[in-house]
């Protein structure tokens, strides 16, 4: 039985930890490939996020009114044998809800 290594991937640099059990996984040239694309995913995310900034409280208030009017504008009761306005509905609602997921807080 051989050891089995697990490679961390930061953007500081790359930590490697030996498990005590199983088999290594895996071609040799994985963890590089792995940690190249962690680089390139870590500096696309960090490219897109320069110059953001968060909303202050006025800010989040118009946004949170105009999403309640667009909301109330799709809503399916009042479109009921509309299916183009009924999709558009589902894909703003899904939309939050994705966001939601990835840990984006409503305002409040």
């Amino acid at each position: 039985m051989g050891v089995s290594t697990k490679v961390s991937v930061t953007k500081k640099g790359y930590g490697v930890s030996h498990l005590s059990q199983g088999p290594l996984t895996g071609p040799p040239g994985d963890y590089q490939r792995e940690a190249a694309e962690k680089d390139r995913e870590y500096d696309s995310t960090a490219s897109a996020l320069e110059g953001k900034r968060e909303l202050n409280a006025e800010e989040t208030a118009r946004l949170k009114q105009l999403w309640k009017k667009l909301v109330r504008m799709f809503h399916p009761d009042l479109h009921e044998h509309d299916p183009e306005k009924r999709k558009t509905y589902e894909l703003l609602t899904q939309g939050s809800t994705r966001a939601l997921a990835c840990g984006f807080q409503r305002p409040r």
